[in-house]
């Protein structure tokens, strides 16, 4: 490419932005924004993710018994609970 083919490229670039700044200022912040929102559904959607898995994690279940169950029927519902592929 020539020297003065260049310069001659140079300064249409120059004058086209100059006459279309504002076009091109708005352009610029709408991808800015864009992005801004898509990131920011990216983060909220990771956050969420760690925290469901987290709580999956930690699940406990508490059961209450009556006080006149006998320690053989205690012992068969804990054995009952462990044999369960969950815990």
């Amino acid at each position: 490419m020539k020297l003065s083919l260049l310069g001659f490229v140079l300064r249409r670039v120059r004058g086209s932005l100059w006459q279309l700044l504002w076009t091109h200022l708005l352009t610029a912040g709408t991808m800015a924004m864009t992005l801004f929102v898509f990131g920011g559904f990216m983060l909220v959607e990771t956050n969420l993710q760690k925290l469901l898995k987290g709580w999956g994690e930690q699940i406990q279940i508490v059961a209450y018994l009556h006080n006149d169950l006998s320690a053989d029927r205690v012992m068969g519902l804990i054995g009952r609970v462990q044999a369960m592929p969950e815990v």
